[in-house]
């Protein structure tokens, strides 16, 4: 009967230590969870702004009417672009600014979904039932605009920058230029 008594208490004892166990990870993973849910809701409704949406409609209007859809001009375009509205008062109105705006939002969808210092991710059937080939499209054509954005035609003068000695990153290997390529990559599975 001692050995029943004992063993019984040796199940006991490891059934309540996976509880515990079960518990203490279900207690982890939920508040991360919902912090990742309530930020994605928070850019879903970023991106569907009218704000958003007159920025998505002058990338696709310069890339129609400015490009005629040829991928192969959005960079010449883009910097010629650039430099016709580099003096202009209203930089909100520029499509600089657009196209920033919208990069941006991408780059914090490709922070939920990639970056290793969150304990959870967004998980990629979440964004492709809220994305389609649009918006692959469309960050091929953001691709091409942030190459010539960072063309020296699009910057002040790179000297200053080129002499820094203060350890940051190369142009390309920033977290926001490796989520938002893997970001383009997830999108090409988008329906």
């Amino acid at each position: 009967m001692s050995n029943y008594l004992s063993v019984l208490s040796l199940a006991v004892t490891v059934l309540a230590l996976v509880i515990t166990l079960l518990t203490l990870y279900v207690a982890w993973r939920i508040p991360h969870q919902i912090m990742i849910s309530q930020r994605y809701a928070e850019l879903l409704t970023e991106y569907r702004s009218i704000e958003m949406g007159e920025a998505i409609f002058s990338i696709i209007k310069f890339f129609v009417h400015d490009c005629a859809n040829k991928m192969d001009v959005i960079e010449k375009n883009y910097v010629e672009h650039y430099n016709k509205e580099i003096c202009k008062k209203h930089p909100k109105r520029s499509l600089h600014f657009k196209r920033r705006l919208v990069d941006h939002f991408f780059w914090l969808l490709g922070d939920l979904m990639y970056n290793p210092d969150y304990p959870l991710h967004l998980p990629h059937k979440q964004v492709r039932r809220d994305f389609s080939k649009n918006e692959h499209y469309l960050l091929h054509i953001l691709h091409h605009m942030n190459k010539a954005a960072s063309s020296k035609e699009c910057r002040l003068d790179p000297s200053l920058i080129d002499k820094c000695s203060c350890g940051c990153h190369p142009s390309g290997n920033s977290p926001m230029d490796k989520y938002r390529n893997k970001l383009y990559e997830e999108s090409s599975h988008w329906e």
